[in-house]
């Protein structure tokens, strides 16, 4: 897929092109490292919060991948495949070698306060 190509499927929730994800990474990369710097955390801290809002949705592309594969999920199944971009951006990256603190940023970029978020409602 190039950077102008836009995945789009009317049977899927998912519709995205390489460079809106870029572009959605750099804005959580400079908002994290913005907010930890203001907050005023270690110069390492925010490091680590910029790459982390950078990858945190690395993992959607294998999400998107298995969706490939069956055309005929339906809507409210997807949604859970959604669920599992953090996860599989968490396993992604601790393949790589990334910090325990980006690891945990990524997996945990979509709990919420009140319990409602993902992957574990925390």
């Amino acid at each position: 897929m190039t950077t102008s190509e836009k995945y789009v499927n009317q049977k899927h929730l998912l519709q995205y092109s390489l460079r809106e994800q870029l572009v959605h990474g750099m804005r959580v990369s400079n908002l994290a490292c913005g907010l930890a710097k203001e907050l005023g955390l270690p110069e390492d801290y925010c490091y680590d919060m910029a790459v982390a809002g950078m990858l945190h949705d690395i993992g959607k592309e294998r999400v998107s991948n298995a969706l490939d594969e069956d055309a005929e999920r339906l809507i409210v199944e997807e949604i859970h495949y959604v669920r599992l971009h953090s996860q599989a951006s968490y396993e992604i990256l601790k393949q790589r070698g990334y910090s325990e603190r980006i690891l945990q940023t990524v997996l945990y970029h979509h709990e919420n306060m009140d319990g409602s978020g993902y992957p574990e409602n925390l």
